[in-house]
């Protein structure tokens, strides 16, 4: 009977901490995450990316051209001049539901490689600061508002190792187009510490060419 008893417990131990971990899991899995980067001498794929997917739908199908040319592709980077922020948010969404996830991406270039003291930068000035925002369904990425960061400002602060980042800028809408016209003017204001990643450590997710489109609105 001791023994028994025994049985029982230590079934209902097991079962209290399987409970737990999946608990934990769960909670785990239901956070958004953000991912924060800045990356030496690197550039944009295509800086005029969003810029020559408007020009073509203003001419064309506009759901066979994103299918083609989603606005997210326009973060995809590499090698080159000037040093790039990355700033990455994505929420898994609702457990209860399915393909609810959501993803933002904004990418800002610098013609500078590095900065040595606080500085700011403005986006009027194409020439020494670029920066791309995106932000909609992980599952449904041609139907995401984009464009680029036309007015405003990003200063920045060296902090050690790192980058304390500041946006204050407004968006200007170009190479998208959302079910109910949702993608307006609109300001964007975000506050981050950039840490440094080598272009070996980019991810499909931060900035590398993806083998499908998922790939770059999933966190993964």
């Amino acid at each position: 009977m001791k023994l028994f008893k025994i049985i029982l417990k230590i079934i209902g131990i097991l079962f209290g901490f399987i409970l737990l971990v999946a608990g934990g899991f769960i909670a785990y899995a239901a956070i958004d995450k953000t991912d924060t980067f800045y990356l030496k001498n690197a550039q944009f794929n295509n800086p005029r990316y969003l810029v020559d997917v408007e020009k073509e739908l203003q001419k064309g199908d506009s759901s066979k051209i994103l299918y083609e040319k989603p606005s997210v592709y326009a973060h995809r980077l590499k090698e080159g001049t000037g040093m790039v922020l990355g700033y990455r948010w994505y929420s898994n969404g609702s457990l209860l539901s399915i393909d609810d996830e959501g993803f933002e991406k904004l990418t800002i270039w610098l013609s500078a490689n590095s900065i040595k003291q606080n500085k700011t930068f403005q986006f009027e000035n194409s020439e020494k600061v670029i920066a791309v925002y995106t932000h909609g369904g992980s599952a449904w990425p041609r139907n995401a508002c984009a464009g680029y960061l036309s007015t405003g400002t990003v200063s920045i602060r060296p902090n050690g190792k790192s980058y304390r980042v500041e946006v204050d800028g407004q968006l200007e809408p170009q190479g998208a187009r959302t079910l109910g016209n949702w993608c307006k003017l609109k300001p964007i204001n975000k506050v981050f510490s950039a840490k440094e990643i080598k272009h070996e450590g980019l991810t499909s997710w931060l900035g590398k060419k993806g083998d499908h489109v998922y790939k770059e609105t999933y966190r993964r």
